[in-house]
């Protein structure tokens, strides 16, 4: 894949606009393209992985199963190399893959719960009130719209790195290999 938009760097800007690209990865770089609406775009990612009061580790695992489902490669690879900081284990993607797959595994209900939302609000925009009521009953109404808000906006960001076909870097291209995609489908 190459991309639709060229890879800025902060050298390509004005003073004003150099701090848009705070990582050198192709999507910041890629979406420094279009500055205002970066600065718009960007706030809401960072406020899910830094200061959303949602558990990290079920952050992770809800935005590894959208990636894993749409078989974004670029979104799967990104938060496979950050995921151990949060808590996810290499037991818990494959989990992810499992479950997805319709096999049984051995997350806890509350886990379950979660990506069952991540897959059916990505597949059927929609989630069950069984599944909803299992959210908000451990989670509570405001973590429960946070897994919403979590899985809208990954699907969200996954389709926008398809659409300007964002390559994924070789550092993380490489973990890709032991993660098969989804049945009947390739890594986008």
């Amino acid at each position: 894949m190459t991309s639709r938009l060229p890879y800025l760097s902060p050298a390509d800007f004005g003073e004003e606009d150099r701090d848009l690209i705070r990582s050198p990865i192709n999507l910041q770089r890629g979406l420094a393209n279009n500055p205002a609406a970066m600065r718009l775009f960007a706030p809401i990612g960072q406020w899910m992985r830094w200061k959303m009061p949602l558990d990290a580790r079920l952050r992770e695992m809800a935005i590894l199963q959208v990636a894993y489902l749409l078989r974004n490669a670029y979104e799967f690879t990104h938060h496979l190399k950050i995921m151990a900081e949060f808590g996810v284990t290499a037991a818990d993607v494959q989990a992810i893959i499992d479950e997805t797959n319709g096999r049984k595994s051995d997350l806890a209900a509350l886990d379950r719960a979660v990506l069952e939302a991540a897959r059916t609000l990505t597949a059927d925009l929609e989630i069950s009130d069984a599944c909803w009521a299992k959210l908000h009953e451990r989670l509570g109404k405001e973590r429960t719209m946070e897994v919403v808000l979590t899985v809208g906006y990954y699907n969200h960001l996954a389709r926008v790195i398809s659409a300007f076909q964002f390559d994924v870097e070789p550092d993380y291209a490489k973990l890709l290999p032991p993660y098969p995609p989804l049945a009947g489908g390739a890594w986008r």
